[in-house]
C-alpha cells in the first residue's frame, strides 16, 4: 500500500468532512474512515471437485456473497471507475482526497447518480449488503 494509505492510526486517520447540505429534516455530512475491503472470486479444486467462493474480506473478518451480489458489485465498480482516487506522490492523505471527492460528487448529485447507487434497476442493494459486512452493528438500523 502507498504511504498515503495509513489505516494504522485509527481515529487519527478519520477525516471529518463537515456538513455538505442541511435541510429542515436532514443534515448530510461526509466522514471518511480508513477501511480496506477486498473482494475475491476464488475457484479451487479439492478432492477432484472444483469449488467457487466469493469472499469479502475486511479487518473484521470474511463473509461470503453470492454470484448475484458479486455481479452487482462488479457493475457498481465498472460504472464508477471514473471516480477513482489517484493517490498523489505528494504524501497528501488518501482519505482527505476521498473525502473531498465524495463532497464534490454530492454537490453535483444529479450529474453523478451511479456513485450513490442511482441507476435504472439499481445495484440490488449490494452496498447495503457490503455495509452490513463492514459494520455489523449499524447504528442507523
Amino acid at each position: 500500500m502507498p504511504v498515503n494509505f495509513k489505516g494504522k492510526l485509527g481515529e487519527r486517520d478519520v477525516v471529518r468532512g463537515g456538513i455538505v447540505e442541511e435541510t429542515d429534516d436532514l443534515i448530510f455530512w461526509v466522514n471518511t474512515y480508513p477501511f480496506l475491503v477486498i473482494v475475491s472470486d476464488l475457484t479451487y479444486a479439492y478432492q477432484n471437485k472444483e469449488y467457487r467462493e466469493i469472499i469479502v474480506s475486511t479487518p473484521l473478518g470474511n463473509a461470503h456473497i453470492d454470484e448475484v451480489a458479486y455481479g452487482f458489485l462488479l457493475d457498481y465498480a465498472r460504472d464508477n471507475a471514473k471516480y477513482e482516487i489517484k493517490v498523489a506522490d505528494s504524501g497528501e492523505s488518501a482519505y482527505q482526497m476521498a473525502n473531498e471527492k465524495v463532497k464534490e460528487l454530492f454537490a453535483n448529485l444529479k450529474d453523478n447518480p451511479t456513485f450513490f447507487c442511482g441507476k435504472e434497476g439499481g445495484y440490488g442493494n449490494v452496498l447495503k449488503l457490503i455495509n452490513q459486512i463492514i459494520t455489523p452493528n449499524d447504528i442507523l438500523g
